[in-house]
């Protein structure tokens, strides 16, 4: 489920502070847990799930099931 919310805080380091650029906290969504897992941040793939990927990958299995494999775990 792809929420293409345009919601977003954008930061600038300046070396010494982080000042707000932008920002725009309207969502095309409710916001609630149950959406807490399509979050960007909650997207991540941990080290271990990137191993797998790697070992799939190694032996040609389609790309197609590993995404479906991945997401089956992480969900």
């Amino acid at each position: 489920m792809a929420l293409n919310c345009q919601a977003k805080i954008r930061l600038y380091n300046t070396g010494e502070q982080l000042k707000i650029m932008i920002t725009d906290l309207k969502h095309n969504h409710k916001v609630d847990q149950a959406n807490m897992k399509f979050y960007a941040r909650n997207r991540r793939l941990d080290d271990s799930a990137t191993e797998l990927i790697k070992n799939y990958d190694q032996h040609k299995v389609p790309r197609s099931i590993i995404r479906s494999l991945i997401m089956d775990k992480k969900i």
